[in-house]
């Protein structure tokens, strides 16, 4: 497999939310299956040559229902393949969608299909449009860009052959598209890992192309495109921005990390939590996978309201873990590196120069613990809220909160970060104890400070979930981090490297050996070249 990027142009959240009626179907036909993934066999029936003699035609069971079948008609069509009355199928949508057209699956087995299709798209009452298919092969797309339609209407009037029943396998609203390297212009992936866990860095996607269609393209903000390359994932990516010039089209893309913060988690105070279960509360339905070894990790502390990713950070940055997506099509999450035997950058694939970039390393870390305890005065409560309210109105807290309490409503739900409460048109008064955060600060010293170092202090004020247990294990990790004064920016023909990776390359100096915080490389070349940024290790003293 060459250069290919997959584009998932679907509605995002339309399953489980159609449902279909029919004009006429036979009676164990669940019209349900036209919109999930089935595995239609190829059962033999009494239609003519329909019933090749080969191995992997079955004979239908005695209990349909129990099978895959998809749709099939009552009525045969006649001896012009067309039926007496036309068969309609009715979709009707919860909720409004947005789509590039419908794909239709009909007998794949045996190349029978619809030629005659209409369709009808509406808002409501408002039809939206009513267009027409010649329809010439067994899977067939029927391209229209429809903005926020609720019900679509199909009108099968014509078979490509006399005598056959209708047979529809699936229905999918919208496409898959599929662009190769005729089609794509420029293709550049920016990968890169924190060195010190403070942020969960964003994977890039630049994708260039010119599509062979004159159909405009609907990219939405949540839908994947997936990357291969010589039968190699290279990632999932989820668009940004496009801009289009006709047909074509230029991308900023984003993973599975730059999706989190898109999405809230609420946060609270937690004790000895288990780390796989709060990860799994702050990452919802997107797909990831924690390493084995930190299945045991706990933590103790405090979340704010905030987003999935600065909440996922917080829990990783405390357990020394790291998150990245690249060339996954999940979330991993799994223990800092080691330098154990470093991945050898040959002469042969080295590229002619390096960088050296001499940072200021920190000369001291200052490292705040936090422990939160709850205010124990009866009267030292804190109003949260107070106003007349009408109905519901959610309230967040700027820090944590417990035991609320309210008059004049009633709170529906709440947590540590926030309350959602009702009112019946008087005042609302809403109350609650507030944590005291008792900080503690340690501090390391960079051992390799000279007499004539210009002070330059880390502070790590705001990781509220670190505490006197796992302080000493995160410093040490930062230590490794900020003491170091040099990065190298070079260049390499890219095998199976990863950010994370050790590597060592020959200098003018001799070899370095550093950690990949960054790759930064195109996909339209058969040689994949690409751009490091790696973290020195040993500078040589």
């Amino acid at each position: 497999m060459a250069l290919k990027v997959v584009y998932e142009n679907k509605p995002v959240g339309v399953e489980g939310n159609v449902t279909n009626t029919a004009s006429e179907k036979q009676d164990f036909v669940d019209l349900e299956e036209l919109d999930r993934e089935n595995n239609i066999l190829h059962y033999g029936t009494l239609e003519g040559n329909n019933w090749p003699l080969r191995d992997d035609v079955y004979i239908l069971p005695d209990d349909l229902e129990a099978v895959d079948m998809g749709y099939i008609s009552t009525q045969l069509s006649d001896s012009n393949g067309e039926f007496t009355s036309p068969i309609v199928i009715t979709r009707t949508y919860n909720g409004s969608f947005t789509a590039p057209g419908i794909s239709l699956t009909f007998d794949t087995w045996n190349n029978v299909y619809a030629t005659e299709v209409n369709i009808k798209w509406y808002r409501g009452a408002t039809l939206l449009y009513d267009v027409d298919y010649e329809v010439n092969s067994p899977i067939y797309f029927c391209e229209q860009n429809v903005v926020a339609f609720d019900k679509v209407v199909l009108t099968f009037t014509k078979m490509n052959m006399p005598s056959r029943f209708l047979r529809i396998f699936h229905i999918d609203d919208g496409v898959i598209r599929e662009f190769y390297k005729d089609e794509i212009v420029g293709l550049t992936i920016t990968e890169t890992v924190s060195d010190t866990g403070e942020e969960l860095q964003i994977n890039t996607m630049d994708l260039h192309l010119i599509s062979k269609s004159s159909v405009k393209i609907l990219w939405q903000r949540v839908q994947a495109l997936r990357v291969y390359n010589n039968n190699k994932f290279y990632g999932t990516f989820f668009v940004e921005s496009a801009t289009r010039t006709k047909n074509s089209y230029e991308l900023t893309t984003y993973d599975l990390v730059g999706m989190l913060d898109n999405t809230t988690h609420y946060g609270g105070m937690y004790n000895n939590a288990s780390v796989p279960t709060l990860i799994a509360d702050i990452m919802k339905d997107t797909p990831y996978e924690i390493d084995d070894s930190l299945l045991s990790e706990t933590v103790t502390g405090y979340l704010p309201l905030d987003t999935a990713r600065n909440n996922l950070m917080q829990v990783c940055f405390a357990i020394n873990a790291v998150v990245d997506t690249s060339r996954q099509d999940k979330v991993r999450i799994y223990p800092t590196p080691t330098l154990d035997t470093p991945i050898v950058i040959d002469d042969s694939r080295a590229g002619d120069s390096i960088t050296e970039n001499i940072n200021a390393p920190a000369t001291q870390i200052n490292l705040t613990t936090h422990k939160y305890v709850g205010s124990h005065l009866i009267d030292d409560t804190t109003e949260l809220y107070n106003d007349v309210l009408n109905g519901t109105l959610f309230v967040s807290f700027g820090s944590p909160y417990y035991g609320l309490s309210i008059s004049g409503g009633t709170i529906i739900n709440s947590g540590t970060n926030y309350a959602l409460i009702s009112g019946t048109g008087g005042t609302v008064l809403l109350k609650g104890y507030d944590y005291n955060d008792v900080t503690t600060v340690i501090s390391s010293v960079n051992p390799l400070n000279t007499n004539s170092a210009i002070p330059n202090i880390k502070e790590i004020q705001n990781a509220t979930l670190v505490n006197s247990s796992n302080a000493a294990s995160i410093l040490s990790r930062l230590e490794e981090a900020l003491y170091n004064n040099s990065t190298l920016e070079c260049s390499f023909i890219m095998e199976d490297e990863k950010v994370g990776d050790y590597i060592s390359i020959n200098t003018d100096e001799g070899t370095k050996i550093g950690q990949i915080l960054s790759l930064k490389y195109e996909l339209v070349r058969d040689i994949i070249y690409t751009v490091a940024t790696v973290r020195e290790v040993n500078n040589g003293n």
